[in-house]
């Protein structure tokens, strides 16, 4: 399962969903995310959250604003996606690169 974690992005914490596998992250020193807001556009490319999710309220993680950052700016795990949702990532990422 994909795991959510809280990251410093800016201004302040925000949610973030890790995209790199969990392999590749125990070498790296970076990682690739997806901001996670609770603006809701309702466009292919988001993926919807909620308190499920280990999150506080109903959100998406933005997969047309996907992100490299130091593993060091992961803070806390939160939450995770869950398996049912991956089909639901995978559209997302299609949309935001237009892939067939």
């Amino acid at each position: 399962m994909r795991p959510i974690h809280i990251a410093e992005l800016g201004a302040k914490p925000r949610p973030v969903l890790v995209l790199t596998r969990d392999i590749a992250r125990t070498v790296l020193n970076t990682v690739t995310v997806a901001p996670i807001t609770s603006i809701v556009r309702g466009i292919p490319t988001e993926v919807r959250l909620d308190s499920t999710n280990g999150l506080d309220h109903d959100c998406v993680a933005l997969l047309d604003k996907i992100t490299t950052i130091p593993s060091a700016a992961l803070g806390r795990r939160v939450g995770h996606l869950h398996p049912g949702q991956e089909q639901h990532l995978t559209d997302a990422v299609r949309a935001a690169f237009e892939l067939k």
